[in-house]
C-alpha cells in the first residue's frame, strides 16, 4: 500500500502529534513533506525518482511521509522534540490532515485531490 495515511495509521504516536501535513511537488521528480507538529515543530520528509516519467505523486507522498517518520522517530529518541504529549499504547488520530492549498501564485503545480475543482489562478491542472 502506497497512501501516506497508512504510514501515520502505523505510527499513531506521530500521527497524534501532527497539527497539519503540506506536500509540495518541486521540480519534475521530487516530492516534499513538512508535518507541523502540535507544539509547533515541523518535521520535513522527500522522496525524489531517478527520471521524471516514473514520478507518481501518491507513491511520492508516501515516501515523504516515512521519511518524516524516520527523523521524527530518530528526534524523540535524542530527547530532540519538546512540549509534546507523552504518547500511549492507544493513541489513534481519527481525523485527516487538513487538505493543502497552493503556497504562494507564483506555483502553478496543481496538487487539488480534484483538479476540475481546482479554482487556483494559472495552475496547471486540466480545469
Amino acid at each position: 500500500m502506497n497512501d501516506w495515511k497508512a504510514v501515520l495509521e502505523q505510527n499513531p504516536d506521530l500521527a497524534n502529534q501532527i497539527e497539519k501535513v503540506e506536500f509540495r511537488k518541486m521540480g519534475n521528480r521530487t516530492t516534499v513533506c513538512v508535518a507541523v507538529l502540535k507544539n509547533g515543530f515541523e518535521l520535513t520528509g522527500f522522496s525524489a525518482t531517478g527520471e521524471q516519467a516514473e514520478y507518481n505523486r501518491e507513491i511520492g507522498r508516501y515516501w515523504a511521509m516515512m521519511g518524516v517518520t524516520r527523523r521524527y522517530t530518530s528526534l524523540m529518541d535524542r530527547g530532540v522534540i519538546r512540549g509534546l504529549e507523552k504518547p500511549t499504547a492507544n493513541s489513534v488520530k481519527t481525523e485527516d490532515p487538513p487538505k493543502e492549498e497552493p503556497a504562494d501564485p507564483g506555483k502553478f503545480t496543481c496538487f487539488a485531490d480534484d483538479p476540475t475543482a481546482c479554482g487556483y489562478p494559472k495552475c496547471d491542472c486540466d480545469k
